[in-house]
């Protein structure tokens, strides 16, 4: 009972510990994984958002293509210098164009021949001009463009947004067809759509060089044609970042979709001014940090995108919340542990009521035994030698009286035993004593079965044991024998070993003996064998175990020994006092 609570209270700790353990492994495990998808879809996001800017700089050079591809049909030896005029006079896309030869020498617009127009181009741009390796199929560098998604992550992106939780936060780029015109509206019948996509040669070379004035973004298209001439166009900045913001989503359109609540994303160039943002953002951008960015692609690679939500940040960990959990838990399993206490603390102590019933009554059962035993005798020796049928009576009258005094001295004895209560006071003594008492006190019920004894005594030294005690050992034992060898005789051997310091007392029976499953159980307390020989027989199942005990609280043992016919326990005693 006095390791009860300490069990229950490891019973409660190891699970709590346990459960509050894997709680926080899986809610660190489900916040890095909410975090990885929301890194994912927001990058998914910035990249359609690139890939829509990307798609007028295609357009462009659809446009710019086919400009060159009329250019190229009019050329007679060389670019005619009119029509370069009335090109970038009538687009408004084009600010300046030039032609470089084979050598990437500038041809046009010349010095000399140039309006000035041409030379305020040329006076800005003549070092530009000179780095003939800008103008290569290598110049166009890749080291700035976002990563692009294969057609099989794009599906899986899809999918993944298809599914998520995160998807209403999340869809904020405009997904509206590109609105900004197409440079090829209004180019003249020749340079129709489906004469665009013709080659200008086997292999098209051409590229986007992207540099800053100052603070403002500059872009030149450039294309090398069949004759190995480089045509390039200075765009209009004004113009194609005015068509670039046109394809992002306005502030009307941000306010009645319902999936920018309380998230932006901001456009910025190269020094790091917001060159356009769109969203809901309930809260000013500067006070949060962007939850991510991406450099757009050549040739805007300067400059990047960066998303914005607050409610979209990385869940923080509520531990308040957590702690409540658990000491909720711990107080409803302590309730239950404390509950389960009470009610074994309050079985234990009726059985233990009831064994002390037991006991009480076994003790009090002792003295009138005594009285009907010592009758008995006063009894048989009044009466006279030829009266045998009296004294037959009065012999059962002292057997069983003997029996219920051996089963209540095993009842007080077991129960001592359960509670460490010290049940043999040893001293020095001759075995044989006992041994013969015992066997005298069987007699009568022996020879009612017609079970003979024999004794061999081959003990001469005096061993170290309680008289009462060996007396009890040796009732069970020939008690079981009286019980279960029907007929036959009964071999009791008391035997030493000086060297090893013991006296042994053999306890042999002829009968049905011990099955060898059950020999390993029969010292355990109320187990009893079980066949035809032995059902029907009564008895409690606590004589071994009570035998067994007190043996060893002499400091010897009882054991069962091997034996071709019957069963054989062997007791073995100190022969001296144990130094404990």
């Amino acid at each position: 009972m006095k390791k009860t609570p300490l069990l229950l209270f490891v019973l409660i700790l190891i699970p709590v510990l346990l459960l509050t353990w894997y709680s926080f492994r899986l809610e660190k495990q489900q916040q890095l994984l909410l975090g990885h998808q929301l890194n994912g879809l927001i990058e998914t996001q910035l990249l359609e958002i690139d890939q829509q800017l990307q798609g007028h700089f295609q357009r462009m050079e659809e446009g710019l293509d086919a400009e060159a591809k009329e250019l190229y049909k009019q050329k007679d030896g060389s670019y005619s210098h009119r029509s370069l005029r009335t090109l970038v006079a009538g687009s408004p896309y084009i600010d300046q164009v030039f032609v470089l030869n084979k050598q990437r020498e500038l041809v046009y617009p010349s010095l000399n021949d140039s309006s000035m127009q041409d030379k305020a181009f040329l006076n800005q741009y003549q070092p530009l001009l000179k780095r003939s390796d800008l103008f290569s199929s290598k110049a166009e560098s890749e080291s700035d463009k976002p990563q692009r998604l294969t057609p099989d992550d794009s599906a899986a992106v899809s999918a993944q947004l298809q599914t998520s939780p995160l998807v209403p936060k999340l869809e904020i780029a405009s997904r509206k067809a590109l609105s900004a015109p197409s440079y090829s509206e209004g180019l003249p019948e020749s340079a129709s759509a489906d004469r665009i996509n013709e080659p200008l040669a086997v292999k098209k070379i051409s590229g986007w060089i992207a540099w800053h004035q100052g603070a403002q973004l500059q872009h030149i298209y450039w294309l090398e044609d069949k004759a190995g001439e480089v045509m390039g166009f200075k765009l209009n900045s004004s113009r194609l970042f005015s068509d670039l913001l046109n394809l992002l989503p306005d502030q009307s359109e941000s306010s009645d979709n319902p999936a920018l609540t309380n998230s932006a994303i901001r456009l910025v160039n190269n020094v790091g001014d917001v060159v356009f943002e769109w969203g809901d953002l309930q809260e000013i951008a500067e006070q949060l940090s962007p939850l991510d960015s991406l450099s757009l692609s050549h040739p805007m690679g300067s400059w990047h995108l960066e998303f914005y939500s607050p409610s979209l940040q990385a869940p923080s960990n509520n531990w308040a919340e957590k702690i409540v959990i658990v000491l909720a838990l711990v107080v409803f399993l302590g309730v239950t542990a404390w509950l389960v206490y009470r009610e074994q603390t309050r079985a234990a102590r009726l059985a233990e009521q009831r064994v002390n019933f037991v006991n009480q009554v076994s003790h009090e059962l002792k003295t009138p035994l005594t009285n009907v035993r010592m009758y008995t005798e006063m009894l048989e020796h009044r009466l006279d030698e030829q009266d045998q049928l009296q004294r037959r009576y009065l012999g059962v009258i002292y057997s069983e009286s003997l029996r219920l005094t051996r089963l209540i001295d095993n009842v007080l004895s077991f129960s001592k035993i359960g509670r460490g209560v010290d049940v043999i006071a040893p001293e020095a003594g001759m075995l044989c004593h006992p041994i013969q008492r015992v066997i005298e006190s069987f007699q009568p019920a022996f020879e009612q079965k017609h079970i003979k004894v024999e004794f061999e005594d081959r003990c001469h030294s005096e061993a170290f044991f309680d008289q009462h005690a060996v007396e009890q050992i040796l009732n069970n034992l020939l008690s079981n024998c009286e019980k279960y060898a029907d007929s036959g005789n009964v071999l009791i051997t008391c035997s030493e070993d000086a060297s090893l310091g013991y006296s042994y007392i053999t306890v042999q029976d002829f009968g049905p003996g011990i099955p060898s499953s059950d020999c390993k159980n029969i010292f355990a307390p109320f187990y009893r064998v079980s066949n035809q020989l032995t059902d029907g027989v009564s008895g409690t199942g606590i004589g071994l175990s009570i035998a067994r005990s007190l043996a060893r609280a002499h400091g010897g043992d009882l054991s069962l020994e091997s034996s071709d016919l019957g069963a054989c326990f062997k007791l073995s005693l100190p022969i001296r006092r144990s130094a404990g």
